[in-house]
């Protein structure tokens, strides 16, 4: 075989694997591979280079790239997504100093599926894995301003359940706040999932510019956003959220 053509198929067999996960060693990408680490390694590197993969938070892991989301077959996939969106998140995080986190809709739900934590004593809790109701967190409310009239009249038509005393569900409130999010880019909520605590949010759009995710960052509402202008912490969430859009 062409050793051209063998490089390609070996660089597929890694893209493959990557494509499945969050996050790899090259230990486990050569065992699942078959490939020595030699040679894994080379070719990642070539992949790194051309941004299809990323290096890892943790030494010696690879996260998929943003490119490898334009030409996989599962573009929007959650761990793809997860992918994608680790180092917009962690560019967040360092920046503001909070937790930031990506949700996904799950039918009429919201659901956290990657959250990077901060460094402060005083943390927020862990999100990852948990399901809300839209109208409670703030990404859920910038999801529901991108819904279709129908299915927002649908959703407002019901009984919605207030988390702390501050969720907001008056239906006609929850109108001009969608009409805000979508004038604005993104959304903030205050103490409405617990008390005490305060998030913004953006969407993501994938090449059908479809709402294929939510970026969020939030904290105690004792410092965030503190003394920082809440529409200069939104636009960098929002601007995180369209250069993510851009690689989907």
């Amino acid at each position: 075989m062409n050793d051209h053509v063998q490089s390609v198929i070996r660089a597929f067999d890694i893209l493959r694997v990557l494509a499945a996960r969050t996050e790899v060693s090259l230990g486990d990408l050569a065992a699942e591979t078959g490939l020595p680490k030699s040679t894994a390694s080379r070719i990642l590197n070539t992949l790194m280079s051309i941004g299809m993969v990323n290096r890892g938070s943790t030494d010696g892991t690879y996260p998929p790239g943003p490119a490898l989301a334009s030409v996989s077959p599962q573009g929007t996939s959650a761990e793809v997504l997860a992918g994608v969106a680790k180092p917009y998140l962690s560019e967040l995080t360092a920046a503001l100093d909070e937790d930031s986190a990506m949700a996904l809709p799950a039918g009429d739900a919201l659901i956290y599926t990657l959250q990077i934590q901060s460094q402060n004593p005083v943390q927020v809790p862990d999100s990852t894995g948990h399901r809300f109701a839209p109208h409670v967190v703030a990404a859920g409310q910038v999801w529901m301003a991108h819904w279709p009239e129908r299915e927002l009249e649908d959703y407002l038509s019901r009984p919605l359940t207030p988390v702390t005393p501050k969720t907001i569900v008056d239906p006609a409130r929850i109108r001009e706040l969608c009409s805000t999010i979508k004038t604005a880019g993104y959304g903030w909520a205050f103490d409405g999932w617990v008390e005490g605590v305060s998030a913004v949010a953006a969407p993501v759009f994938d090449s059908d510019h479809e709402l294929a995710a939510l970026l969020s960052v939030f904290g105690p509402s004792y410092r965030f956003p503190g003394e920082r202008d809440t529409a200069e912490v939104g636009e960098m969430v929002a601007r995180a959220a369209q250069m993510m859009s851009r690689h989907l």
